[in-house]
């Protein structure tokens, strides 16, 4: 007998985004007749909601979903559709309310707006200190906050007309809306510059070349929001001039918290991505730079993305890309500290796999090659990326050990598996099949086979596109070292 499919309805999908904390906060939300007067809604939320607090679907069909929350009525499909469309409509509005409440400076303004429009005298004195007072508290000094005070100065110099024509505010306001501008359209052409790097992207944008010549000739050390993008896109634009990262990294660290956590986060991305490309070009030196990137995050919490019931949840991905990196340039005593710190931060559903592997890859580092492949053997790695991973890093292992038995049934099931993975990218297939071949190679030469040292070296500079073509580099260089001594 085939299991009922969960119910689907717009208004789940509402629900799944906000917490326990605010899904009461829309019971009485609902239950307020200002924003509602039908209980039948009500009374159908109060049913749903037990379901998301526990993360539950709702296996349950619409007819029995009525008879529960209205026994004593008939069903009805047209009045079913109706009360959960209405619902789904006073869940955006709550959410509009909740997003307005996040903001006491817009809120602040939007109120001397009205109490503007409606010319209620005796409000425009503690509105006006009100919506000072906020802006004034506002933490960051990112581009909205100069929307903002733009918005306030704009209001403000409305107020001041009422009594006499003046151009009190006026600089002002053109000030702010100048900084938003500048530093929105840096911080967009930095999304778009980013872009370029994976896409093709050909679109440029208006005015650009002109705001960059005249941000060169003009001094705006002073403001956060457009020296820090006006460095990111020079970072950008100009890899190969060192001091552009080592300007940018030093205002990001000096200013990041005056930016939202995403902003900041973002702008931590273009420092990743600069040091990433200088060690995929050779210059390793800069694996100290991405750990220490990797470490201010840490410190400032911003390694931790938004999670609605857990504000520290870390990424499988991240909490493997910092591992790595702190592996490759020897601290070998931190990266066991964070895996075994970090490891419960993770979403449950990756955390026992991301764990196991990045601790097997620490045991590998170490030569613990009997540690490795006791941890790895037996994992059901659900995220392919990780099995991927995991897999290169059992064929590493077993080359190390010289269990070739193992190391040839892996290799064949290795390249069975990339050919049936579906999900499994051309790209990526590409470069775990060439790791498996070249690996092959490798055995090879090691065994005494026709195949040449310099030879392998060649063909590996030459194809390149291989998955751990450090760890093929690193062996041949062993080779070339063995058949010098013989």
């Amino acid at each position: 007998m085939r299991k009922p499919e969960p119910l689907k309805i717009k208004l789940f999908d509402l629900l799944l985004k906000i917490n326990v904390y605010e899904q009461n906060r829309f019971m009485k939300f609902v239950r307020s007749p200002y924003f509602n007067e039908t209980n039948e809604l009500v009374d159908l939320l109060d049913f749903y909601l037990p379901f998301f607090k526990k993360e539950k679907p709702i296996l349950l069909t619409k007819e029995q979903v009525w008879k529960a929350v209205f026994p004593k009525k008939q069903y009805n499909d047209i009045k079913f559709r109706r009360f959960n469309s209405d619902l789904s409509k006073l869940a955006e509005q709550f959410l509009a309310q909740i997003t307005f409440e996040k903001y006491p400076s817009k809120a602040s303004n939007h109120l001397l707006h009205i109490i503007n429009e409606r010319d209620i005298d005796k409000l425009f004195h503690t509105a006006q200190k009100s919506a000072i007072n906020a802006q004034q508290k506002w933490q960051y000094r990112n581009a909205d906050f100069h929307y903002q005070q733009y918005k306030l100065e704009i209001e403000l110099h409305s107020l001041a007309e009422k009594k006499e024509r003046t151009t009190q505010n006026i600089l002002p306001a053109v000030e702010s809306l100048d900084i938003f501008y500048l530093s929105e359209k840096l911080r967009l052409y930095c999304t778009l510059l980013t872009y370029k790097n994976v896409m093709n992207v050909e679109d440029e944008i208006l005015f650009i070349n002109e705001i960059m010549e005249y941000l060169k000739n003009n001094d705006f050390t002073n403001i956060p929001a457009i020296n820090i993008y006006y460095l990111g896109v020079l970072t950008l634009l100009e890899p190969q001039k060192e001091e552009n990262y080592y300007q940018f990294y030093n205002l990001l660290a000096q200013h990041s918290v005056r930016f939202p956590p995403e902003e900041a986060r973002n702008l931590y991305i273009i420092a990743q991505n600069f040091c990433i490309k200088k060690v995929n070009a050779g210059e390793t030196n800069f694996l100290k730079e991405l750990l220490k990137l990797y470490k201010e995050l840490i410190n400032n919490k911003l390694i931790f993305k938004d999670s609605l019931n857990d504000p520290e949840v870390l990424s499988p991905w991240t909490y493997k890309n910092i591992i790595t990196v702190s592996l490759r340039v020897g601290e070998l005593d931190w990266a066991l500290e964070f895996i075994e710190n970090f490891k419960n931060h993770i979403p449950e559903t990756f955390r026992q796999n991301a764990y196991i592997y990045n601790l097997s890859k620490y045991h590998f580092y170490l030569k613990n090659y009997d540690e490795v492949i006791s941890l790895l053997i037996n994992v059901d790695y659900q995220g392919v990326f990780y099995m991927l991973d995991a897999k290169s890093l059992l064929l590493k292992t077993y080359y190390e050990t010289g269990e070739d038995a193992p190391l040839t049934s892996l290799m064949d099931s290795f390249k069975v598996l990339l050919n049936r993975k579906k999900t499994v990218s051309a790209n990526y297939r590409k470069i775990y099949k060439n790791l498996i071949k070249f690996t092959k190679k490798l055995r090879t030469v090691r065994d005494g086979g026709k195949l040449s040292v310099e030879t392998l070296e060649k063909q590996l500079e030459a194809e390149k596109q291989v998955a751990d073509i450090s760890w093929l580099r690193e062996k041949i260089a062993e080779l070339k070292i063995s058949s010098a001594k013989e």
